[in-house]
């Protein structure tokens, strides 16, 4: 199945006082990933009046830094991409692996380069500490004689339904010591707590950052920016692969998940941050839009014929 995608993400911060200068750092490029190929994408900034550079993180991640360097009240920040986006009629499915989760440890251990890239997953990170009451709970709903896939498909489907999804529960800097007891939070409170539980228990897995294409209630239309970036949980199979798991919906993550960037937590994937002087307090609004053109396969001949020689 293949579908294009056109997606914008707009910051705007006003200012209480005048700022003479700042300096940022985005990350609202996407990534070359499987199964994403990149048409066109457009950064504007409010007030363009400093130095510009991309460059790529440690993580392969695309970094945008700015500086502006003139007296402004406001700033804004807004990417412009449109995304083919190319996925199996069928996703990853638990059959198609073959390793038991039992198996694991034992593989990662084993010299050779996969292995290697791997364990670097397994470790605990600034946001992603390796608790006890995680790690007991993770005991109880990952089965060791099972396959990877499949245990993992059971972690996630018990941390939806304990968990409620609350936009009042957390805020951005909500570390899971609060949000695990709690049993509510956001997206990236779900996937940390995700990455957490398989992490404790030795699994490879990451922090992914991007973006869900979302629909409006029936008879409803959809509006521009209603929609938000969003968080899942990539998992290391050795037999096949990252497969991508999607704890906020319960589910495997499909075609409408369009990757930005991952890393080992949400630190390593902020969307825009920054230093700036004078401005006083700020007012921060986000904007997101997702939007799908044509149906599945209702792409350009010569898009798909590009795609298919990637």
């Amino acid at each position: 199945m293949i579908k294009q995608y056109n997606v914008w993400h707009k910051t705007v911060y006003q200012y209480h006082h005048s700022a003479s200068h700042a300096q940022n750092l985005a990350c609202l490029l996407f990534r070359s990933s499987p199964g994403h190929r990149m048409l066109s994408e457009k950064i504007t900034l409010t007030p363009n009046s400093g130095d510009a550079r991309e460059f790529e993180d440690v993580f392969g991640n695309r970094l945008f830094y700015f500086s502006i360097q003139e007296v402004h009240d406001v700033m804004s920040v807004r990417v412009d991409s449109q995304v083919i986006r190319e996925f199996p009629q069928a996703g990853p499915s638990p059959d198609d692996s073959t390793t038991r989760f039992a198996d694991l440890e034992n593989w990662l251990q084993a010299p050779g380069r996969n292995a290697v890239e791997a364990r670097r997953w397994t470790w605990q990170s600034h946001r992603v500490p390796l608790l006890p009451e995680i790690d007991e709970w993770a005991r109880q709903h990952l089965a060791g004689e099972t396959g990877l896939i499949q245990s993992c498909l059971c972690l996630m489907q018990q941390l939806h339904s304990e968990f409620t999804y609350d936009t009042r529960a957390s805020h951005a800097d909500t570390p899971i010591e609060e949000s695990f007891p709690a049993r509510k939070g956001v997206c990236q409170d779900f996937a940390h707590i995700m990455l957490a539980a398989l992490r404790s228990q030795g699994v490879p897995c990451r922090y992914v950052s991007g973006y869900l294409e979302t629909e409006p209630p029936p008879g409803q239309p959809k509006l521009e920016g209603a929609d938000a970036s969003h968080a899942w949980v990539s998992v290391f199979d050795p037999a096949i692969g990252w497969v991508g798991f999607d704890p906020t919906n319960n589910m495997l993550v499909g075609l409408q998940h369009l990757t930005l960037a991952w890393g080992r937590d949400v630190e390593d994937v902020v969307p825009l941050r920054g230093v700036v002087t004078g401005g006083g307090s700020q007012l921060i609004t986000v904007g997101v839009d997702v939007a799908s053109e044509g149906t599945p396969n209702e792409v350009p001949e010569q898009m798909q014929q590009q795609n298919q020689q990637q």
